[in-house]
């Protein structure tokens, strides 16, 4: 049985409100609202926008679930969309996202520009 500690939030805003739904400051400010024990293996960050509206889930899964979503997420070919993975205590809490989806693009320029 694992002893993570995942934080679990869904929230819903218009994309102007990115910052402010399940932010970082919100999680951390009411820990006892948004951070659970988890007895699966990892926690899961994702966000997706649809017609204006910005999703954030953040939720305690297995490994295998978060990478099919994060393989379901990249195939979609989509920039509004982004999953993270991982497993150490709080790490679901936002800034995972941001540097998967910072890495997955920033990586292959890179790789790109130090092949010529």
């Amino acid at each position: 049985m694992y002893s993570l500690k995942c934080y679990n939030c869904i929230e819903f805003g218009k994309e102007s409100e990115k910052d402010t739904v399940c932010s970082k400051s919100k999680l951390e400010a009411d820990e006892d609202k948004y951070l659970k024990d988890c007895s699966l293996d990892t926690c899961q960050r994702s966000h997706n926008t649809a017609l204006s509206i910005y999703a954030v889930t953040m939720l305690c899964t297995t490994k295998d679930y978060c990478d099919a979503a994060k393989k379901t997420c990249e195939d979609s070919g989509s920039d509004d969309c982004g999953v993270a993975c991982c497993t150490t205590d709080k790490c679901n809490a936002g800034s995972s996202v941001t540097f998967s989806v910072f890495v997955m693009f920033v990586c292959p320029v890179v790789g790109l520009a130090l092949r010529k």
